[in-house]
């Protein structure tokens, strides 16, 4: 559905967005050029799909192939890019927004409003002008989207790398200890965790009351000095995801915690009972209990994780590391997607006809096995079906 332009309401956070959407420029590593604009705009005024021979005579026909990308750049801001798609079901074309990695919204321009925006005058420069303006006004209104649901903030939007390094040089640093504590509070809990609040339930009542249940009964009570519980992990926050390990250390009756990041383990801390003990709320609350513990959490292993890289164990720009290990950039994601997409396609109509033709042979249970794990990697964000990183797994 073709976006529609709302009210804008100016206030100072949308007068420093739209400025600092505007100040920049296309760069010259745009793939998405006024030439590719214009073969578009012409295709679609003589009735044509804008695709290309291969795509139309493809066996699989995509409903959606891309076009290449707009990068804005300069303006003493962080690039932005638009990766720009053709979906051929809706006729339209397809704007995928993105600060930097983080992806803030999308939308579509209807074949009509492309003839509209472009003239029949092909060397007119107004006609790109027109349209950078047009997805620049988009731009806008979709960063305050997603300010107010929480995607973004407008600091991290509206950060200058210039400035704060200005900043730097005349302020003093911050302690690392305190960057890496902010750094993971802002970090939630993924799903991918295997401490359900469940089993956090029975730690505190471990704990508390001296109650114990089947659910962590067998780590309490294991022959083991270290029985493993489970696993928290934390993600988000334009950062790489972390993963800390929980076991019960039994001599002391605490909980021994081990936080690993690229497979590298980089702090451990001890907490003990009567520190889960001190988290006790009057009522019961078991989600602020919760919240409290992963803040003590965060708190105690900050300082571990300082003393890790201070023994060189682990380095500190690799700590704050933002790149993807998964992918080298944003068109194998799409690239990754599609093909992936594609194949299970193909073997879901190539199962109807083994299905029509009566012909079930071990080959239709396998074919029916990679559509499952593509559905199963759907349902989870797509991580199992995402490639391994360059050490081989999820958590390099």
């Amino acid at each position: 559905m073709e976006n529609t332009k709302t009210t804008r309401i100016e206030t100072p956070i949308t007068d420093q967005i739209t400025k600092s959407i505007f100040y920049q420029k296309v760069s010259d590593n745009s793939t998405f050029t006024r030439d590719t604009l214009l073969n578009l705009a012409n295709d679609l005024r003589a009735g044509q799909e804008p695709l290309t021979h291969e795509e139309i005579f493809s066996m699989l026909k995509p409903t959606e192939v891309g076009r290449g990308c707009i990068i804005f750049s300069g303006g003493s801001h962080k690039d932005r890019s638009i990766n720009v798609s053709y979906n051929t079901i809706h006729g339209a074309l397809v704007l995928y927004f993105f600060h930097e990695n983080t992806f803030i919204g999308e939308t579509e321009v209807s074949d009509e409003s492309i003839i509209n925006l472009v003239s029949l005058n092909e060397y007119s420069k107004i006609n790109w002008d027109n349209f950078i303006k047009f997805v620049k006004n988009v731009f806008v209104d979709l960063v305050l989207s997603a300010i107010k649901n929480g995607k973004i903030s407008a600091g991290e939007f509206l950060y200058n790398p210039h400035t704060e390094e200005q900043k730097r040089e005349t302020e003093s640093p911050t302690p690392l200890v305190k960057r890496i504590e902010e750094a993971l509070r802002l970090q939630v809990v993924s799903s991918a965790s295997s401490l359900t609040t469940s089993m956090f339930n029975d730690i505190v009542k471990f704990f508390i009351f001296g109650t114990n249940n089947f659910t962590i009964s067998k780590p309490i009570f294991s022959t083991q000095k270290r029985p493993f519980i489970g696993h928290i992990v934390l993600e988000g926050g334009h950062q790489q995801p972390r993963k800390i390990e929980l076991y019960h250390d039994r001599k002391s009756n605490g909980l021994f915690l081990r936080m690993i990041q690229n497979k590298v383990p980089i702090g451990s801390v001890l907490i003990f009972s009567d520190e889960v003990c001190g988290l006790y709320a009057p009522s019961y609350n078991l989600s602020y209990i919760w919240d409290s513990f992963i803040q003590l959490v965060i708190h105690s292993l900050s300082a571990e994780v300082v003393e890790t890289i201070k023994r060189g164990e682990f380095d500190e720009d690799r700590f704050f590391d933002s790149s993807s290990h998964l992918f080298g950039s944003l068109r194998d994601v799409n690239s990754v997607i599609a093909q992936t997409l594609d194949g299970a396609v193909e073997d879901m109509a190539e199962l109807v006809g083994m299905l029509a033709d009566d012909a079930v042979d071990v080959d239709t249970d396998t074919k029916w096995r990679k559509v499952v794990r593509v559905i199963d990697g759907l349902k989870k964000g797509f991580i199992d079906t995402l490639p391994t990183d360059k050490s081989g797994g999820f958590w390099a």
